[in-house]
């Protein structure tokens, strides 16, 4: 199975689009005018910093800067300006899928006894 990358500078994933419909454009327009962009509308290349080597943690490990990028921040307003503006200080070393209980269990166990961090994040298989 395949991941689907989330979006940078976005809600979602990549390839999905949730446009604001004419009525929602049209009532935040009488309210506040129009409308400018404050960001640029897509993320600013990934900073340049080098991933640590962490060795064997018990499943594959990406150290992609993008794919590290995707997984710095959240999702809210102000993670997406921060990644749309290229302010994002710090990135992740790397980037690990388990495919299975027990190579989370593994993982955790493995960065546990290494003084590894580690930031869970998971969604529903696509």
């Amino acid at each position: 199975m395949t991941a689907t990358r989330r979006r940078l500078g976005g809600w979602g994933f990549e390839g999905e689009i949730y446009p604001p419909s004419r009525q929602l454009l049209e009532w935040l327009t009488a309210r506040i005018g129009q409308a400018e962009h404050p960001a640029p509308p897509e993320a600013a290349p990934p900073p340049d910093l080098a991933a640590a080597d962490l060795g064997d943690v018990g499943a594959d490990v990406s150290a992609d800067p993008v794919d590290r990028l995707a997984h710095a921040r959240g999702q809210g307003l102000v993670d997406v300006l921060r990644i749309r503006g290229g302010l994002v200080p710090a990135l992740p070393d790397g980037v690990c899928r388990p495919s299975d209980r027990e190579e989370v269990a593994t993982v955790l166990a493995r960065c546990s006894g290494r003084d590894i961090r580690v930031i869970p994040w998971a969604a529903a298989p696509r």
